[in-house]
This record gives C-alpha cells, structure tokens and sequence, in this order.
C-alpha cells in the first residue's frame, strides 16, 4: 500500500480515518510517525487484525452502537461499533 501523497507538516495533530480497505500498518504508522492519529475499521474477515483486536480486549463490553441485520441487500450482515482510547498514544 503506497503511504499518502502529503507533507508531514500538513498531518501532524490531525485524524486521519480509513476504511477496512486501508486498515494496514504502513499508512497508520506514517501518519502517527508524524503526529496524526489514526482511526481505522477492522472488519471480522481480516483475520488476524481481528484476532488482535479481540486479543488485546478480552473483557469487552456491549457495543456502543450496534445495527441488525439487512436482508434487503439479499445476504445476512450486522455491525457493531466499540470505542475505545485504551490505544491512544
């Protein structure tokens, strides 16, 4: 994945976000690198950010917001949003 096309000065204290798609290491440490945070979806199908994800929060919560199933779009899917800070640097 190419690291984004900016200035380190033009990131630093802003929050970068990115979908499952971008949820990759390289573009998350250039932007904390630089001193943006970074805020990204990790879905149930990448695998082993998931199993890290749920390894480092062992105990957690109801969601904090959290959407039932759709069959409109012909297929089963919820979602469900935790939040948490026990990552911020």
């Amino acid at each position: 994945m190419a690291v984004p096309a900016l200035e380190p000065s033009d990131i630093a204290g802003e929050t970068i976000t990115a979908d499952a798609l971008a949820a990759q290491r390289k573009p998350a440490e250039y932007g904390i690198d630089w001193g943006a945070r970074y805020l990204c979806v990790a879905q149930d199908d990448q695998s082993t950010l998931a199993a890290d994800t749920r390894l480092h929060f062992p105990e957690r919560p109801e969601p904090d917001l959290s959407e039932p199933s759709c069959p409109q779009h012909k297929h089963i899917e919820s979602r469900a949003i935790w939040i948490a800070s026990a990552l911020n640097v």
